[in-house]
């Protein structure tokens, strides 16, 4: 699931709980700091932009520092 808001990824994850129970649950959201509160609200995997951008930011260093 992906919206563009991390309250409002709590929110629809929640809702999708009342309805699936079971089913894998991967969501997107902006900031660290909501992993915890999605996991709570039933989310399998979080995927957040602010973990995604330091991990490119640090591979895009490196290459400047050891070119191939």
């Amino acid at each position: 699931m992906c919206v563009p808001n991390d309250q409002v990824a709590i929110g629809v994850v929640r809702a999708i709980r009342k309805l699936n129970r079971h089913g894998k649950l991967l969501v997107r959201c902006r900031y660290q700091s909501s992993v915890a509160k999605l996991v709570r609200s039933g989310a399998d995997v979080v995927v957040t932009e602010e973990t995604e951008a330091s991990l490119d930011l640090l591979r895009e260093l490196s290459q400047l520092e050891h070119p191939e």
